[in-house]
Order: structure tokens, then sequence, then C-alpha cells
């Protein structure tokens, strides 16, 4: 009895430091843990209702970290009623590279992310934060661990 005892003290130590090793990602994470230096570009920077704004989402590895091309960067807008319709983007590459070209997985450069927010022809003018979700893949150059990074963002819309 005492052997599967430890056993399941074992796993649920590593269990435990695992779920500790994940990065936050969350809301209140900070931007200096982040992998990633973000900009966000809203084009026109004042747009009427029932217009489309141009969104542009551009990402910087911060030194000793990569970006996959593989899974893809997304970002999905859901719809929020009387302000914008749904709508989601992605860059990088829709399949695995092949297990001999590994290092092709990783952005050299990564691709700017451009989403087209049509906004609610009965919006009133004044500023609005869309929510949105960013998923990509990033690895540590220095040890080669590389996790998932999911993120709430806002986008910055003003409306006259």
């Amino acid at each position: 009895m005492r052997a599967i005892s430890r056993k399941f003290t074992v796993i649920l130590i590593v269990f435990a430091l695992a779920a500790l090793a994940i990065p936050a990602g969350a809301p209140g994470a900070g931007a200096e843990d982040d992998p990633v230096a973000m900009e966000i570009r809203v084009e026109p920077e004042t747009a009427g209702p029932g217009q489309k704004v141009q969104v542009t989402l551009q990402l910087t590895p911060k030194s000793g970290y990569k970006l996959n091309k593989y899974p893809q960067i997304s970002l999905k807008v859901p719809e929020m009623d009387g302000v914008v319709s749904a709508t989601s983007g992605s860059v990088g590459s829709k399949t695995p590279p092949p297990p001999e070209k590994m290092d092709d997985n990783y952005f050299k450069t990564v691709d700017p992310l451009v989403l087209s927010l049509e906004l609610d022809p009965g919006l009133k003018a004044g500023r609005y934060e869309i929510a949105a979700k960013l998923k990509y893949f990033y690895c540590v150059k220095a040890s080669g661990y590389c996790a998932p990074m999911r993120q709430d963002i806002s986008i910055p819309i003003r409306v006259e």
C-alpha cells in the first residue's frame, strides 16, 4: 500500500510542477513576461457607423524567443451585438513541417495579421474596446521549451 501511495504522491508533485510551468497568458499577465511585443493598428483611426475598419496585429518575438508558423497564429473577434460582427484571421502554416525541417517552422519575420471589422450601422459615437482572443505557439531558444499562449486582447475603436 505504501508503494502505491508514494507513486501517487510523486505523480501529484509532477503534475503540480507542470501546472506551475505553464505560462499565464491571462489578461492580468504582465507585458514584460510575454514572449512577444505586440502592436495593434486600426485604420482609419476614426470610423463612422456601418463602416469597416482594418485591424493590423504585429507580433515581434522578444529576445530569446521564437514564434511557430504551425500551429497558426490566430485572432478571433466574437460578435458584439450592436457593435461589430464576428470575424477571425490567422497567419502561418496550416500543416506541420516535415520532421527533417523543423527549423523551417519558425518565423524569421512574423507576418502581420490583418482583420476587417464591420461596425454596426446603428453604432453610436464613442470609444469602444473590442475583445479578441489571440493564440500562438512560442519556443524558448535556450532550452527548446515550447508552449501555447492564449491572450485576451483589446482592440480600440473610435466612432464619430
